[in-house]
Order: C-alpha cells, then structure tokens, then sequence
C-alpha cells in the first residue's frame, strides 16, 4: 500500500521536500506565488534563477 500525501499549505510542500529530499524547485512566478514567498522566507533555500514569470530555487549547500 503506498502512502496517501496531501497537501494543502507552502508549509506541507517545505516538508514533502525535505522528506524527499529536492535539490533544486521549479515555479511559475505567478500560478504559484504563495509557494514562491514561502520558500523566499526559508534560509536553507536560495534563488538559482528568476525572471517575470518563473523562479528556480536551489537547496543552499552546506559548507562546513
């Protein structure tokens, strides 16, 4: 039986992410655009590319 997944809030999408383990998002800049906010307001993410009518977010590396 497969895991039933369902998402509702930016917050359920940052935690789906994180379980799966996504490097880098893809979003419409404006179909998409609370997702785009929630995930500007998280550190551990970092904007790769953006224009008018999309954004590409990359998971910030670690360093040490």
């Amino acid at each position: 039986m497969q895991d039933q997944l369902i998402i509702h809030t930016p917050d359920d999408w940052l935690r789906l992410f994180a379980q799966e383990q996504v490097q880098f998002i893809v979003l419409n800049r404006h179909n998409d655009g609370e997702l785009v906010r929630a995930i500007h307001s998280q550190p551990e993410w970092i904007v790769d590319f953006e224009d008018d009518k999309a954004v590409i977010f990359a998971l910030r590396r670690n360093t040490a």
